[in-house]
C-alpha cells in the first residue's frame, strides 16, 4: 500500500511538474510576444556599414526616417564605413539581439567571405536576417566608338577579338567589377578589367573612348546615354526597368541565366526573436512603402523591393553562393 501511494504521489507530481513547465513556457512565449509589440520603447540605431553619400547611406537615412515616423521614436542612423562594409557589421555582429541595434548592409556582404581571409564573423549565422528593401538596377554601357548596337554583338565581337576589350569598375571586388566578371563567365569571352579609384573616373574614361565598357548604375548609365556620350545595350535586373524600359535584360539578350543588381537589406545581431524579427521586418515594408517615400526613391532610381526574415535568408545565401563562385573563377582579390 506505502508503495503503491508512492508511485501515485510520484506521478502526480510529474504531472504538476510537467504542467509548471509548460505554463511558464507559455508565459515566456506571450512575454516575447508582448516585448515585440510594444517594441520600441526608446531610440534605435541604425548602423550604415559605408561612408555618408553613398547609395547605401541614401536609402538607409530615408529607411530611418521612414520608420521613425512608424514607430514614433527616433532611428538614429550612424555611419561606420570601412574595410568593405566590415567595421559597421561587426559592431552589431556584437550588440544585444533586442532589436534597438541594426545595421543596414549591400552587396559587399554576401562578397566578403569570399574577398576576405579573416572575417571577426561568420556572415550567415552572426545575424538575424530582416528584410530586403531596396534595388539600384546596372546597365551595361559602351563606348560611342566600340562597333557594337546589342549584347549579341558585343559578345561576337569579344571573341573575334579575345583580350582587347576593357571593363572599368570603381575597384576590385565591387558590383561593377563583379557583374563584368559574371558576363564574362556565362559568355565565355575574354575582356580585361580596369579599375579605377572611384565610378566616376571610369564613367569619363568611358565617355573619352579610353576604355570600351562599364557596367554603371541606372541613374549615370540613363542620362549618359540619353545625352548620346555612351551606348545602353542591357539592363542586369531580372525584369526591365521603369526607368530605361526600351533596354532588354541580360537574359532577353541572350545571356541565359544573367542576372546583377547592387541590392541593400537590413540585419540585426544574431538570435533576435521571431516575433521581434517579423515585426521589424513588416514595419519597415509598411513604412517605406508610404506615397512620399516611395515616389522620392523612386525619383532616385530606386527600386523599393521587401521580404519577410526568411526570404531574406534565402536571398543573402544565395548571393553569396553565386559570387562566391564568381570570384573563385576570376582569382579576385580585395585591393
Amino acid at each position: 500500500m506505502r508503495n503503491a501511494f508512492a508511485a501515485q504521489l510520484n506521478k502526480a507530481q510529474q504531472r504538476y511538474a510537467l504542467a509548471l513547465a509548460l505554463a511558464l513556457l507559455a508565459s515566456v512565449g506571450w512575454v516575447q510576444t508582448s516585448r515585440a509589440q510594444e517594441f520600441p520603447r526608446r531610440a534605435v540605431t541604425m548602423i550604415v556599414a559605408a561612408a555618408p553619400g553613398g547609395g547605401l547611406d541614401l536609402i538607409s537615412r530615408a529607411a530611418a526616417r521612414a520608420l521613425s515616423e512608424e514607430w514614433k521614436q527616433p532611428v538614429v542612423v550612424d555611419n561606420r564605413g570601412g574595410a568593405s562594409g566590415v567595421i559597421g557589421t561587426e559592431f552589431v555582429y556584437r550588440a544585444a539581439p533586442d532589436g534597438y541595434t541594426l545595421v543596414t548592409v549591400s552587396l559587399s556582404h554576401a562578397t566578403n567571405p569570399s574577398l576576405i581571409r579573416k572575417l571577426p564573423y561568420d556572415t550567415a549565422s552572426g545575424f538575424t536576417p530582416l528584410s530586403l528593401f531596396a534595388r539600384l538596377p546596372i546597365v551595361l554601357v559602351a563606348s560611342k566608338q566600340l562597333p557594337v548596337n546589342s549584347v549579341s554583338e558585343l559578345i561576337a565581337y569579344a571573341r573575334a577579338n579575345p583580350d582587347k576589350l576593357n571593363c572599368g569598375s570603381s575597384g576590385n571586388g565591387t558590383s561593377q567589377h563583379l557583374s563584368c566578371e559574371l558576363f564574362k563567365n556565362l559568355t565565355r569571352v575574354k575582356i580585361q578589367h580596369v579599375p579605377y579609384k572611384g565610378l566616376a573616373a571610369a564613367s569619363a574614361d568611358l565617355i573619352g573612348g579610353r576604355i570600351e565598357l562599364l557596367f554603371d548604375q541606372i541613374s549615370a548609365a540613363s542620362q549618359n546615354a540619353r545625352a548620346g556620350h555612351v551606348k545602353a545595350l542591357a539592363v542586369t535586373t531580372s525584369t526591365r526597368s521603369s526607368l530605361m524600359p526600351e533596354l532588354p535584360t541580360m537574359h532577353e539578350a541572350g545571356v541565359t541565366g544573367y542576372e546583377a543588381v547592387t541590392w541593400f537589406g537590413m540585419l540585426g545581431p544574431a538570435n533576435m526573436p521571431k516575433d521581434l524579427a517579423n515585426k521589424i521586418s513588416a514595419d519597415l515594408s509598411r513604412a517605406m512603402a508610404r506615397a512620399e517615400h516611395r515616389d522620392r526613391l523612386a525619383s532616385q532610381h530606386f527600386d523599393l523591393s521587401f521580404g519577410r526574415p526568411e526570404e531574406f535568408d534565402v536571398f543573402l545565401k544565395s548571393e553569396t553562393a553565386k559570387w562566391g563562385k564568381a570570384i573563385r573563377e576570376a582569382g579576385i582579390q580585395a585591393d
